[in-house]
């Protein structure tokens, strides 16, 4: 668990993008709203991606970093991506 509603399932490289597959496990799709959910949680990604040494990596090696999420029912409800163009020259 990465905390204590996301849990990570798995990863996936290919084609020089890394995809990180996860479950939100306290709630349904039909009790989130896709739309704000991605609003609140990409810009916070996106500062993880481009600032920590783990994930800055990526960035500098030119990966797309791609992120989804399921429901607790294994529904997926929003996919988006992280570019290297997003970050600023770290």
């Amino acid at each position: 668990m990465l905390d204590s509603v996301t849990r990570l399932d798995s990863a996936e490289a290919f084609n020089k993008r890394f995809q990180y597959n996860l479950t939100i496990v306290s709630h349904s799709a039909e009790e989130l709203d896709p739309k704000r959910f991605t609003e609140i949680l990409q810009p916070r990604v996106i500062h993880l991606v481009c600032t920590v040494e783990d994930t800055k990596v990526f960035v500098k090696n030119g990966v797309a970093v791609t992120y989804t999420y399921r429901d607790k029912n294994g529904k997926q409800f929003t996919t988006f991506t992280v570019h290297p163009s997003q970050c600023k020259s770290s």
